[in-house]
């Protein structure tokens, strides 16, 4: 999607990105000068290395732009609506009247009224025109904010003792030079991605492992409700003490049922699982992590070729409006380590 405002700015990766060079930044604050500003007075723009600190001054820029592109847009429409209004109003008080006693004489359309019409038909159409436009620009707008404030937010919060590596990786081949077409077929792959992703979270348990995770909550249940009954063959005591819930002195039904009854609810209960499993699609904890894992790398690496077919676009003097929801690693093009510094 071409950028509205076309104004050129100057985790690890998965295996797919090969690394070529990089600068470091340690985001150790025990590093700084005594007179350092505190943290809500820092640019986060400051934590960051060279490159990704002047890409981001450059997103900053654009987004002022922006801001000051949308204003003077508004300002017009503005402008527009007062102009229509008056032009429409005029012609209602002084024009309607002669046209319509014109049409009752039989007599045409008097001249003056039939150019009034032509101005207030352009009016209008200016007005919509210029209303589109101001809605665009407002729109593209609010996706730059929503993307230097996640970029901001991000930053901010990563933890002190983390490295920010600033990477350059090889740069994507691209089929005839369509570099547009290029980032769209990314996107589109980030798409597929998100749907993988929601099938795998929403994938169920194999049948399996929910029956062991129900035997073993009815055994725990079983265990609290057991009552004890020492009190009938020891004086001075509650001749039975009855199951309680947990943290309270309120007697728990549920658990007593449960001891009673262990091996009717157990059974009733893995029959109720045997009715509704979905073994064909389940996913055990291990290999939900594992795919998750495997679709955050990919998506990761689709993000970061993404970033510089466009930034490739703008080289070139074009633009290209970027997601709002891009992974600010991906736009500043750098990866972080996390651990202690040494």
């Amino acid at each position: 999607m071409p950028n509205l405002f076309d104004h050129p700015a100057n985790q690890h990766f998965a295996p797919r990105v090969q690394t070529i060079g990089c600068s470091i930044v340690d985001l150790d604050p025990k590093g700084m000068s005594p007179d350092s500003l505190t943290s809500e007075e820092r640019d986060v723009a400051d934590r960051l290395p060279p490159r990704a600190r002047e890409h981001l001054h450059g997103l900053r820029e654009r987004l002022e732009i922006a801001r000051a592109a949308s204003s003077e847009t508004n300002s017009k429409r503005h402008e527009a609506r007062e102009r229509h209004g008056k032009l429409r109003s005029s012609f209602e008080i002084f024009m309607k009247p002669a046209i319509e006693k014109n049409e009752r004489e039989g007599r045409p359309k008097p001249v003056s009224a039939a150019q009034a019409e032509r101005e207030l038909a352009r009016a209008a159409a200016d007005y919509e025109n210029i209303s589109k436009r101001s809605e665009a620009l407002s729109e593209a707008r609010s996706r730059l904010s929503r993307l230097v404030r996640g970029i901001e937010t991000f930053i901010g919060e990563l933890p002190p003792d983390v490295r920010v590596f600033d990477h350059e990786v090889e740069f994507p081949k691209v089929k005839n030079g369509d570099f547009a077409t290029a980032v769209e077929t990314r996107r589109r792959h980030l798409r597929v991605l998100e749907a993988n992703r929601h099938r795998v979270t929403s994938a169920p348990r194999p049948s399996k492992v929910a029956k062991e995770l129900i035997v073993a909550e009815i055994d725990r249940l079983a265990e609290r409700g057991a009552p004890v009954v020492d009190g009938a063959i020891e004086v001075n005591r509650s001749l039975i003490d009855w199951p309680t819930r947990l943290h309270t002195v309120e007697f728990d039904p549920l658990a007593l049922t449960a001891w009673l009854h262990r091996d009717a609810l157990v059974k009733k209960l893995l029959s109720e699982v045997d009715a509704i499993a979905d073994d064909a699609n389940a996913l055990t904890d291990e290999q939900r992590n594992a795919a998750l894992a495997e679709n955050e790398g990919d998506r990761l690496a689709t993000e970061f070729e993404e970033e510089l077919l466009i930034r490739h676009i703008e080289a070139g003097g074009g633009s290209f409006e970027r997601r709002p929801d891009a992974s600010p690693q991906a736009v500043l093009q750098i990866t972080i380590e996390t651990g202690a510094i040494g």
